[in-house]
């Protein structure tokens, strides 16, 4: 059972399975946080608190009524203490336990605002604009904040707005820059992610696991099977029927392409989507153990 996807479901956060996409991501959250639960203190750091900032086009000064997020955190962790970073301005909200930090998660000396805060967080969530230089520029900036056997996610990876990325310097997606740190054991600089802070980065982060939108599918729809929630309707010809898959143009075009990638390597690959990172911070200032290749310890590696 999942106190955390109840809640979430409660207050209209996306992050459970009935509102807006209904990514589930609480479910995983469920068996990662509940330990923190009733901690004397958990202090946590989210990036983005509501939809509808300049990623889908709205304007950073809208007007924001509250965070569905914020009130789940609230709500689930008894002893919360949370920071919350936007672009928009959501100082009005007024809770003792709620620190607001405005800023864009473009520029270094916005992010440098949460490092002023001389706080270390259990969790730091990403759920933020979701492009692609904008994330590893976050994990670059503030994965130091963590405590030790802290934990930074990444939300949302598998969509990247492209009014960003456009206008952002080139990098490549977040899922394989993560993805070929799992295969390699090397995590590569970008123009978000200096050489000393991949160094870093790569010192510090003793586990990743990468989650696949197909699995995140299935545990929110059995979920909501279980509960008796309506079942959510999702976009895209991965949840139609085999008819409608067969006639639907963008199903031949996704096996096509990945028929074709796999013809030029050395052999067929399925390739899921990655939609969500979890980081974990090593429990100590000494280097973490490393498999014999030299990698880091992996769970979950779906191909970016």
């Amino acid at each position: 059972m999942s106190d955390l996807t109840k809640i979430a479901n409660s207050v209209g956060t996306d992050k459970g399975t009935t509102t807006g996409a209904a990514h589930g991501y609480t479910l995983i959250y469920e068996m990662l946080f509940r330990p923190l639960r009733h901690h004397d203190e958990v202090n946590l750091l989210e990036l983005g608190l509501a939809i509808g900032g300049p990623e889908l086009g709205g304007n950073e000064n809208r007007p924001v009524a509250g965070s569905p997020s914020l009130e789940l955190w609230l709500i689930y962790f008894r002893n919360a203490q949370i920071v919350g970073f936007d672009i928009s301005d959501f100082s009005a909200i007024e809770r003792e336990s709620f620190t607001f930090v405005r800023g864009d998660a473009g520029k270094p000396s916005d992010l440098d605002k949460l490092t002023a805060l001389n706080r270390e967080f259990d969790v730091i969530i990403d759920d933020a604009s979701h492009a692609s230089f904008h994330q590893q520029l976050g994990l670059a900036t503030l994965f130091k904040l963590l405590k030790p056997g802290g934990l930074y996610i990444i939300e949302d990876m598998g969509w990247r707005p492209q009014a960003y990325e456009r206008t952002l310097p080139p990098v490549e997606t977040t899922a394989k820059l993560l993805a070929d740190f799992l295969r390699t054991g090397d995590l590569h600089p970008s123009a978000a992610i200096t050489p000393a802070a991949a160094l870093e980065l790569k010192r510090s982060i003793s586990s990743l696991i990468l989650v696949d939108e197909s699995t995140l599918t299935v545990m929110a729809d059995n979920f909501n099977k279980r509960f008796g929630h309506a079942p959510v309707q999702r976009a895209g010809w991965r949840t139609s029927s085999v008819i409608s898959r067969l006639l639907n143009p963008y199903f031949w075009l996704f096996n096509i392409r990945h028929i074709y990638q796999s013809a030029e390597g050395s052999g067929f690959t399925i390739h899921q989507a990655v939609k969500l990172a979890i980081i974990q911070k090593t429990d100590s200032t000494d280097p973490p153990e490393s498999t014999p290749s030299g990698r880091p310890p992996r769970t979950h590696r779906p191909d970016a």
